[in-house]
């Protein structure tokens, strides 16, 4: 079973369904557009399993994530650098 079909086809925070209109000045069109989080961003644990991940819109993605976002901000894109490349399984640099 797919994340999305878990789901329900809705964010798992705050329920907006996937596709739902959402205009905004720049874009009239806009629609929300479900994405698939990592709960987590452990390096050494790279078993991805769909009880692991979690369908959320963009908006709940981002505050999820903030943190990790705050870090690079600060102090640089290399903070996690730790972090096996996804296709080499190594380090990236």
């Amino acid at each position: 079973m797919q994340r999305l079909e878990i789901a329900n086809n809705c964010c798992e925070h705050c329920g907006i369904p996937n596709g739902t209109p959402k205009p905004t000045r720049k874009n009239p069109n806009n629609k929300i557009v479900l994405t698939t989080a990592h709960l987590d961003h452990d390096p050494e644990n790279w078993d991805i399993t769909i009880d692991r991940l979690r369908s959320l819109c963009q908006g709940c993605h981002l505050k999820y994530d903030l943190h990790r976002h705050i870090q690079k901000r600060k102090y640089g894109k290399d903070v996690f650098k730790t972090q096996p490349d996804l296709f080499t399984d190594q380090p990236t640099e």
